[in-house]
């Protein structure tokens, strides 16, 4: 089980230690953020209005596993953005899974957004099939292009709706 709570400058570290490459760093971040990741940059994201930034709680240790955002674009759209299990000890428990229906519990709940989008790159199956088991939808010819270290990368767009959305009995 986990839980989401407020990401905070003392986590600043923690998360910029995950992110050890250029390439994790897209992953993470998209363009908007740059190698290496700085403790100014993540200033800059926990004071924007527009974000609503989580740290992931391992319920049982207390443990901080992850991190998590939901971002709202000047066009109204909401996203669900930087999805991360960092702790590498943590990988493969399902705990992707608990983040994305937690950080959709707080939008569609205590947001009242009746729509949730993200970004995946194509390469990306086992977030993809995260996505889809939640209940996201691959939204068709809406993709972006990204160049990382002279290599294109294809991040494709999935959206959920508030009424397609299943919310689990652990939440």
């Amino acid at each position: 089980m986990i839980k989401l709570e407020q990401f905070a400058p003392t986590d600043f570290d923690r998360l910029i230690a995950w992110i050890d490459s250029p390439d994790a760093l897209m992953q993470f971040g998209g363009p908007t953020l740059s190698f290496p990741l700085t403790a100014d940059q993540l200033h800059q994201s926990l004071h924007d209005p527009n974000r609503h930034v989580f740290k992931v709680v391992e319920t049982t240790t207390e443990d901080v596993v992850g991190h998590g955002e939901i971002y709202h674009k000047e066009d109204g759209a909401t996203y669900l953005v930087r999805l991360l299990i960092g702790d590498l000890r943590a990988r493969g428990k399902g705990l992707g899974t608990l983040l994305t229906h937690h950080l959709l519990a707080y939008a569609f709940d205590i947001l009242k957004r009746t729509v949730v989008h993200l970004l995946v790159f194509d390469w990306n199956t086992t977030a993809i099939h995260v996505y889809q088991k939640v209940g996201f939808r691959v939204v068709p010819n809406k993709q972006l292009l990204r160049k990382v270290n002279g290599k294109q990368w294809t991040a494709i767009t999935m959206v959920i709706r508030r009424e397609d959305w299943r919310r689990p009995e652990v939440l």
